[in-house]
């Protein structure tokens, strides 16, 4: 089986927006001016409450039970033979969306931009379609109602018409006569149909990129033609959102507002609900400052890359999905806590942190299916070998049958080990400064990376690594991270973070002799 590490460009999704609060980091940035940042925050947080109120959807909360929504996901699909099965989890983004639209409508910035406020006021109403209630009358096509009864009233705003159920004593009002209608009742007339509502959602957030933009534009000056309005994420995969919505129920998107951090995504590594966060304002990811649309659709690419890693490995070791996930399920649950299994050597409870981003490492960003098998590859991935590769291009060829090319190959990496320890070291879940809730700052040097790799690989495969050949090991894996070969990463060092002295040059030199 071929090792998939991960796509060139498709790199971490942040771990947690909360931790840009943290004094340890540099001041947060905003597109905004601090009075529109503070309504609008206002505005997220509240309804941030609602999302974790709401049938207990606390991601975060160890109470939480991934599989009880996915089994409540699979049965609705199976009812409905559809991807536009009700999917009412989505209400409290769509009406947080909606709320912070209306907002920015009426802010000084807009209130003559008519183009804007009409795309603003379009916008809203797409949101509002997506809970869209059918109601017909019990009225055949032959029988035609007397006059002055609801079917006949011209005004919409005659009371009547907006109290068909209550004012219309002649008729019986009901979607149980929708048969009777000529026109069909799209979905079933379920509440928020899963896949329109998640298109819905996706055309609101490309208003908010614009508006993030055209007012980042006016706070900074000439943003438009920076690398931060580039929708990178969204151009390349955009193709795959209608992918993801036909292959339920074997993959489900759960749009969220709330933070997610590390610890929740491999700790629900094995189940088919894929969460994408949704943001109102910039934020720093992958290495860069990303745009509510492109983080939205970085996140979305993630959900596609696991999904697909899923699909690969169940092929390759002929097993089906079912089999997998009930893999996952059982390693995930031996292996998480980290700090249960820690804390039978109190000296190695300091490990807990630089161990997560080892899973991390191989389950979110390499997109692994969380298997011990797979960990193993991958931790013992050397630099040279081969992980798949892609590019998306425009089709310039005269006559040419497509517009776009998306090519795949395999490509020759470095080792996951130097990836995660130039990560860490580097700007890249973090942008300036280190924070201990990612990693702990001391432990982000190669004697103790080694020491959590083993430790990790004992777990996983106690038979092969184990303390009679653990001096080999470690030397196997200092080489690894040492090894900088196809490296990247490593652009610019966090602030807190010294030299380390086993990746100095002059220790290659001694090593050499």
């Amino acid at each position: 089986m071929n090792r998939f590490t991960q796509y060139f460009n498709n790199l971490s999704l942040i771990f947690s927006h909360k931790y840009a609060k943290s004094k340890d980091l540099s001041k947060k940035t905003s597109s905004y001016n601090p009075t529109i940042q503070k309504d609008i925050t206002a505005i997220i947080d509240k309804y941030i409450k609602k999302e974790k109120a709401y049938n207990n959807n606390n991601l975060e909360s160890l109470q939480f039970d991934m599989l009880v929504l996915e089994k409540d996901l699979q049965e609705r699909y199976n009812k409905n033979k559809s991807n536009n099965f009700s999917f009412p989890e989505i209400k409290n983004v769509l009406d947080c969306i909606a709320d912070v639209l209306t907002y920015f409508k009426d802010i000084p910035n807009f209130k003559s931009d008519n183009r804007m406020r009409w795309q603003i006021e379009q916008t809203i109403n797409l949101i509002k379609n997506a809970s869209q209630e059918t109601v017909c009358a019990d009225i055949k096509f032959d029988k035609c109602p007397p006059e002055d009864t609801i079917s006949t009233i011209k005004n919409a705003n005659n009371k009547g018409y907006f109290n068909i159920k209550n004012e219309n004593v002649i008729f019986r009002h009901g979607k149980e006569y929708c048969d009777d209608n000529v026109y069909e009742t799209p979905y079933n007339g379920n509440q928020y149909p899963y896949a329109y509502s998640i298109r819905v959602m996706v055309q609101a957030i490309s208003l908010v990129d614009l508006i993030n933009i055209e007012l980042k534009n006016k706070k900074q000056g000439d943003v438009w033609k920076s690398h931060y309005a580039t929708v990178y994420f969204g151009e390349r995969y955009h193709y795959y959102l209608d992918y993801l919505l036909d292959n339920a129920p074997d993959v489900f998107i759960l749009p969220i507002l709330q933070n997610v951090g590390a610890t929740t995504l491999i700790r629900n590594r094995y189940s088919r609900i894929q969460p994408c966060g949704i943001i109102f304002d910039e934020a720093f990811v992958d290495e860069d400052m990303q745009t509510p649309s492109n983080f939205f659709w970085h996140d979305l690419n993630h959900a596609r890359r696991i999904y697909q890693n899923n699909l690969w490995y169940s092929k390759q070791n002929n097993i089906d999905l079912n089999s997998l996930y009930t893999i996952m399920r059982k390693d995930v649950q031996e292996l998480m806590p980290i700090k249960k299994w820690l804390s039978s050597n109190p000296e190695n409870m300091k490990y807990e942190s630089l161990i997560k981003i080892l899973l991390f490492e191989v389950v979110h960003e390499d997109a692994l299916p969380f298997t011990k098998d797979s960990i193993k590859m991958d931790i013992l991935f050397s630099s040279g070998n081969c992980y798949p590769y892609e590019r998306t291009y425009d089709n310039v060829e005269e006559g040419n049958t497509y517009n776009r090319i998306n090519l795949r190959f395999y490509e020759q990496g470095a080792s996951t080990l130097r990836t995660i320890y130039n990560k860490v070291r580097h700007a890249f879940f973090e942008k300036e400064q280190t924070n201990d809730i990612i990693v702990k700052t001391e432990l982000r040097y190669i004697k103790h990376m080694v020491e959590a790799s083993y430790l990790l690989l004992n777990k996983v495969s106690p038979n092969e690594y184990n303390e009679n050949n653990k001096e080999a090991i470690c030397e196997q894996l200092k080489q690894l991270i040492r090894d900088r070969t196809f490296q990247a990463h490593n652009a610019k060092r966090l602030l807190g973070v010294n030299t380390d002295s086993q990746d100095s040059d002059s220790s290659r030199r001694r090593n050499k002799v």
